[in-house]
């Protein structure tokens, strides 16, 4: 609320309180870069992860089934190119959503605090533990045919 007040006392007019624009401003901006590094952090945290591997769409439901089992996800939906599962609450989380897309010679993958839960800043190792026991199934399965996942 503090740079909200110096937009009152400095643009419209309308401030009521006794603070100073620069009492406002020392509360206010320490805030700012935080806020900013927060910001850049969460946003990175939507980017897909890429698997180069193959697979048919019957080894893709095979393998998130198994994953989704091993793992205790609810799963929203399946179909022969795409997974959306939910975890529930834990002990260090609040709970996770996974995305997992089927391409033709790539698997897209992302697991990030559930945004229709309560918001929560980490995941305690989590969303990583969601991406690499999916990377690891497709390994058992069809490991002479995986490369390493990039960015």
């Amino acid at each position: 609320m503090n740079l909200f007040y110096v937009y009152q006392i400095e643009v419209t007019g309308n401030y009521t309180g006794v603070r100073t624009t620069g009492d406002h401003l020392t509360v206010g901006l320490p805030w700012i870069v935080p806020a900013f590094i927060f910001s850049i952090i969460q946003f990175r945290r939507l980017n897909f992860k890429r698997i180069e591997v193959r697979l048919n769409p019957e080894q893709f439901k095979e393998i998130a089934l198994a994953v989704g089992n091993d793992m205790n996800w609810r799963i929203k939906n399946l179909t022969k190119d795409y997974v959306v599962a939910n975890t529930g609450f834990s002990l260090f989380s609040w709970g996770e959503r996974i995305t997992i897309i089927r391409a033709e010679t790539e698997i897209l993958i992302n697991s990030i605090c559930d945004p229709d839960n309560r918001p929560s800043v980490v995941s305690m190792g989590q969303n990583r533990a969601n991406m690499m026991a999916f990377k690891n199934k497709i390994a058992e399965v069809m490991s002479p045919q995986i490369v390493n996942p990039t960015s």
